[in-house]
């Protein structure tokens, strides 16, 4: 029985079917074979065992390496194929065996992962339209086109509107390990593929008693200009070299990764989606400036970025904006979308006037910001729009789209702004939005909805710009380079320094899981 499981396991793999994007250098931002996504204290609470990297062939349904079941603990089937963390869990926790077949009529994809229930005697399937809420260590059962996927919950999270987050790990998917469903009455969305149902095992007998978060991730550029991501579960190098002064931007998808926008040494726009596949944009971008990154509600990346010609360009996977917006040398424009994925991008001129560029034109602020600062921009859930900078006299100032057109002006906080150092802006829910900056004496601070930061870090003495997140839950998250070239990851009860030197000049940039 055990050798006509694992012939059958060998071809129970994830499939998604080709992308419609030119992509260059597939999985540069994706780690080695093999390499742990997630520790198996991590989840399942604590009961989960470790997620594994498919490396380079991530996303695809080629293994980075052969088939194994001499070490259950650590490889059950071939890895790192998604099927593999589910036989592997269910094989550690004696829950019994997880297996496919779809029998002779599906033909190539007979033991695909969407045929697990078929072939998982002893497991319990319950359809996507019943009732049935997963407890940690169901298998998710994504249907569709060729082989389908799997995931196992993690955890499920009650939402406020009827709809419950269903959070998973999964392998040969994405470079973080995570993915994140939305599942409403007879519904559940969020999957590569139309998600069949849910397998339980009878042995298994965790309930949903916690909701643990998946934490953040901030990219920078270390020594030397290599790109490094850096999560909850250590450091990852993402294996490209970056622009001389230039700061990558990193944005959360929906499904539990992260997007990265970057400059790379040859001054070219690129970009890693979710799965760390690299696209070379080909649009050659201003020294020294820095892109913006937004993902709309379908995780298409919209970029924005000073191009080499001094113009604001708008780039996303199907569509090139040029504008004749002429931007202050070293400048860096920043994005933000409306709820249904139209871009503002805020810009500053060469007489340091700020103004918002918008798919219906370009409106001028009336603000005017600091030399060598750049205004920063979000979007309410309510539809306005909410600029900040840092004045010349280096006072925090405002400015508020308003219903008949144009901006209004607020000096909303006079504390002093390190020279050379930007404010940023993140919005949240319908009206709520957070300010974040480096005051003169180097100390992170922040106003706004959610209040001050609650401890004074006296030690912590910063010398960038703070990149700032917050997620639907409240959680706030900041991080900075200090004086000495170190990453901190900053949140309201606690500074954290962590084990990366950065490059000089650069801002690192932060997103908290979704």
């Amino acid at each position: 029985m055990r050798r006509v499981f694992f012939s059958a396991l060998l071809l129970i793999t994830l499939f998604t079917g080709a992308s419609t994007v030119t992509l260059v250098s597939v999985a540069h931002a994706t780690p080695t074979c093999g390499d742990v996504l997630i520790k198996g204290s991590q989840w399942l609470q604590g009961d989960g065992v470790d997620v594994r990297s498919n490396g380079a062939n991530t996303f695809t349904g080629v293994s980075c390496n052969g088939v194994s079941v001499s070490t259950p603990i650590s490889q059950y089937g071939y890895w790192f194929q998604c099927v593999e963390l589910a036989a592997r869990l269910y094989r550690v926790r004696n829950w019994g065996m997880v297996f496919a077949d779809g029998g002779p009529k599906a033909g190539n994809y007979r033991f695909g992962a969407k045929y697990l229930p078929e072939g998982s005697s002893g497991l319990v399937f319950y359809p996507v339209s019943s009732t049935y809420t997963p407890v940690p260590g169901d298998l998710v059962i994504e249907s569709g086109t060729g082989y389908g996927h799997v995931s196992v919950v993690d955890h499920v999270e009650p939402g406020t509107t009827g709809s419950t987050t269903v959070v998973a790990a999964e392998e040969n998917a994405n470079v973080t390990g995570w993915h994140i469903y939305t599942r409403t009455t007879g519904a559940m969305s969020g999957g590569y593929h139309p998600v069949r149902g849910f397998l339980h095992s009878p042995r298994n007998t965790h309930t949903n008693i916690t909701t643990p978060q998946r934490g953040y991730v901030a990219v920078a550029a270390g020594v030397g200009n290599g790109l490094f991501g850096v999560l909850t579960t250590g450091n990852r190098n993402l294996n490209s070299t970056l622009a001389a002064k230039s700061s990558p931007d990193v944005a959360a998808t929906s499904k539990g990764s992260f997007a990265v926008a970057a400059v790379d040494a040859n001054g070219h726009l690129i970009y890693f989606d979710g799965q760390g596949r690299r696209t070379d944009t080909k649009v050659l971008v201003a020294p020294e400036t820095s892109p913006s990154l937004s993902l709309d509600a379908n995780d298409l990346p919209w970029i924005a970025a000073h191009s080499s010609s001094h113009q604001l360009v708008v780039w996303s996977l199907h569509r090139l904006v040029t504008t004749s917006v002429v931007l202050r040398a070293k400048s860096s424009p920043q994005i933000a979308l409306d709820a249904s994925g139209r871009f503002s991008v805020v810009v500053v001129g060469g007489d340091n006037g700020v103004s918002v560029v918008a798919d219906t034109g370009t409106v001028a602020t009336g603000m005017s910001v600091r030399e060598a600062t750049d205004p920063s921009i979000a979007v309410l859930g309510s539809g306005l729009v909410k600029v900040v900078g840092v004045t010349p006299q280096g006072a925090v100032q405002i400015a508020t789209s308003q219903l008949g057109g144009g901006y209004l002006l607020e000096l909303q906080n006079a504390t002093s702004v390190k020279m050379a150092s930007s404010a940023v802006i993140h919005a949240f829910g319908a009206m709520g939005y957070q300010v974040a900056f480096t005051n003169s004496s180097g100390a992170p601070q922040m106003f706004g909805t959610l209040g001050t930061l609650s401890a004074n870090w006296t030690s912590l003495k910063v010398a960038s710009t703070p990149s700032l997140a917050i997620r639907r839950d409240g959680m706030v998250v900041l991080a900075v380079r200090d004086q000495a070239n170190q990453l901190w990851i900053v949140n309201k009860s606690a500074a954290m320094k962590q084990s990366l030197a950065l490059s000089p000049f650069v801002t690192p940039a932060v997103t908290l899981l979704r």
